[in-house]
């Protein structure tokens, strides 16, 4: 039986719930908040709720990776408490959930340090995806074939990335399809003829940003909104844990995990 991933997730939230329960630090069910959504947000998400465990005894916060298509439905559903978002709100989103604004982030474009290549025009990062560009030596790098490396179609890194980079070009069907942030970057990093995109919150010894050139020759920043989004009064617990979010420590803490 092939299942959903938002499923899975539930099933996931249910094991750690269980754990949870049976090591009596819960403090009851309503001392249980469950976050799930993108993989660009979860470094943030952890720190996050790890801090708030231990300035607020009793409380579990969980964290499961999956991507922002799945967190709204997983969110809307009742499923879960907080759904992570890296992409803007699409039309009608917005009717039913409430989109709190966490900060901003950049894409980076990431190749291995092993690559020599350092800069992308907009148009050879668009020829790369696309499949047009499907050899190094086409972009001033060495005579080897491109291995493009992207995000599942729910993911909200893709979503943002086709918008600001392809710009309704079609991705590649050759491009190797990974299923969250972490494994763009494990991929990337062990191939020198790689190359994907992934949030500012993946860092790694093995990867390098390389510097995309707009139309007009200047540096293009990929930046894109991240969110947590709730249903409508979602609680005082949901709430403190927002509000300590946006609080200048829980900023600090985002900014911390984000910077390059």
């Amino acid at each position: 039986m092939k299942y959903s991933k938002l499923w899975v997730i539930l099933l996931l939230f249910c094991i750690s719930f269980a754990a949870g329960c049976r090591a009596g630090d819960t403090g009851g069910r309503g001392q249980v908040i469950r976050i799930a959504g993108s993989t660009s947000v979860w470094p943030v998400s952890e720190v996050l709720a790890r801090e708030f465990e231990l300035r607020h005894p009793g409380v579990r916060v969980f964290v499961q990776e999956g991507d922002s298509t799945l967190g709204l439905r997983a969110v809307a559903r009742n499923l879960v408490e907080i759904a992570a978002v890296s992409r803007p709100p699409v039309p009608g989103e917005e009717k039913d959930l409430v989109f709190h604004l966490l900060g901003y982030d950049r894409l980076q474009v990431i190749t291995s340090r092993r690559n020599p290549v350092q800069q992308l025009t907009l148009s050879q990062l668009q020829g790369i995806f696309a499949g047009r560009i499907r050899n190094w030596h086409q972009v001033g790098g060495e005579d080897a074939p491109v291995h493009p490396v992207v995000r599942e179609a729910g993911s909200g890194t893709a979503q943002v990335f086709g918008a600001m980079v392809m710009q309704g070009q079609a991705v590649s069907p050759q491009a190797l399809v990974m299923s969250s942030a972490g494994a763009v970057a494990a991929s990337v990093g062990n191939d020198p003829a790689a190359i994907g995109y992934v949030a500012s919150t993946y860092h790694s010894p093995q990867l390098k940003t390389l510097s995309i050139a707009g139309p007009d020759g200047r540096p293009l920043h990929l930046s894109r909104p991240l969110y947590y989004v709730t249903r409508p009064a979602p609680g005082r617990l949901v709430e403190q844990f927002l509000d300590f979010a946006h609080s200048p420590a829980g900023q600090s803490i985002m900014r911390s995990a984000m910077q390059d």
